[in-house]
């Protein structure tokens, strides 16, 4: 995943800085970050388990 984040920076720096595209990768930032609190939420209660 980070992987791809780094390739999206990287065509970013590349092509034309438009606020569409600004907004969709903050969208999939967003999205990558609230899976990683899912399921570090979902460990968690399993720990407590």
């Amino acid at each position: 995943m980070l992987k791809v984040l780094a390739w999206v920076q990287r065509w970013l720096n590349f092509s034309p800085h438009t606020v569409l595209v600004q907004l969709f990768y903050i969208h999939l930032t967003m999205d990558y970050f609230i899976l990683v609190i899912k399921m570090h939420l979902t460990m968690t209660i399993f720990t407590w388990l």
